[in-house]
């Protein structure tokens, strides 16, 4: 079992060459520590990278929502004008209506009164 500062494998390692053991186990040491530090480096870029993706994801989706309800609300405001317009004409079509009644009234009263 190695432990974080790698003693067991200098120990492994100097009873396989008792010849200059000191410089061999702080060589054999300093590699291995090395080796298992570059992938944590990378490791620390993939999450950067992925921590960077996922914000920007974040965002993309947040945008879109936010066009989403910006596209529904702009849908309503143009169906309300739009039963706003239909009501002015209505309105207007009543009008005119009303004001033919009155002219017809005017010239036969009583073929109103049978219309209503």
């Amino acid at each position: 079992m190695d432990d974080e500062y790698g003693t067991s494998r200098c120990l492994v390692y100097i009873a396989q060459d008792e010849s200059d053991t000191t410089s061999q186990c702080k060589d054999n040491i300093d590699a291995q520590d090395e080796a298992t530090a570059r992938p944590t480096r990378i490791e620390a870029l993939n999450e950067t990278d992925y921590m960077a993706k996922e914000k920007a994801h974040k965002k993309m989706v947040k945008e879109q929502i936010g066009k989403a309800v910006n596209q529904q609300i702009e849908n309503k405001d143009q169906e309300r004008k739009k039963e706003e317009t239909e009501m002015g004409n209505l309105k207007e079509t009543e009008f005119d209506e009303l004001k033919t009644l009155q002219k017809i009234k005017l010239k036969n009263p009583r073929m109103i009164d049978d219309v209503l």
